[in-house]
């Protein structure tokens, strides 16, 4: 492992040798504090929710130095094991703190944006423990992509042991519970993106059932200029064309 290391100056943020390799929750949240120290007229971070084991999961706010009418919410590490999605996300900040360094343009011009590193704060740490690195649920064992608001009921054949196990309902876990109030509060938030790293697709509702969403072709529209900006060959399509999940946040009501 590289030795850890903080955030290189305004401007180069995302060159910085923190990102060479896969950081513990106390290194990525050691780094983006020292981000908000460094720009405070920029970034802030606010108490979202906790975890079953009382750690504070935090929003980092961009505003790109004045507050704007509507945010969008980014997400990552719902799932332990997939290291990099939270990479990626804190990686999107700092370039974006780069850019804006940098006098070009960012979106951070006409939203405000919200990140959050780590959800599952508690699944992320065990997943470095010896023997746990495919940790996917909470300190609970539960899926907390299974565990948000949904227009269907979850089979109850679904045993705990099961990867996908959702919970003793919507909303039984702390973290979902706390993000999802915290998001009601929070009405100006138009938009979200859930990042995972699994399948290297872009998926977009309906993902609890087959059927198209009414607006499926504006969903279409924004995964390909997704996929675009991403520089890579992903391909967007409905999350339940992929795989029918219930309780996933992109299903979130």
């Amino acid at each position: 492992m590289f030795p850890h290391v903080g955030p290189n100056l305004s401007g180069e943020y995302k060159d910085s040798k923190f990102f060479k390799c896969f950081r513990t929750s106390d290194q990525i949240f050691e780094y983006v504090n020292k981000l908000v120290e460094q720009n405070p007229k920029l970034l802030t971070k606010e108490k979202i929710s906790t975890t079953v084991q009382g750690k504070t999961i935090y929003a980092y706010k961009l505003t790109g130095g004045a507050s704007k009418p509507k945010s969008l919410y980014f997400q990552s590490l719902l799932h332990a094991r997939e290291w990099v999605a939270g990479s990626s996300n804190l990686y999107a900040l700092a370039s974006i703190l780069d850019d804006i360094a940098n006098k070009e343009q960012t979106a951070a011009e006409l939203f405000n944006l919200y990140f959050v590193p780590i959800v599952n704060i508690d699944g992320y740490d065990i997943s470095w423990t010896k023997g746990k690195r495919l940790q996917r649920k909470n300190a609970n064992e539960v899926d907390l992509n299974r565990n948000w608001p949904a227009r269907f009921k979850h089979s109850e054949s679904i045993s705990p042991k099961n990867e996908t196990y959702p919970g003793m309902g919507p909303l039984s876990e702390p973290e979902t519970t706390g993000i999802d109030e915290w998001l009601k509060k929070n009405s100006e938030i138009s938009g979200w993106v859930d990042v995972h790293s699994y399948a290297g697709k872009i998926l977009y509702p309906n993902g609890d059932t087959k059927e198209l969403i009414d607006d499926d072709e504006k969903f279409k529209v924004l995964g390909r200029k997704v996929a675009v900006a991403a520089g890579r060959n992903y391909k967007g399509q409905t999350a339940g064309s992929f795989g029918v999940a219930i309780g996933a946040f992109d299903d979130r009501k």
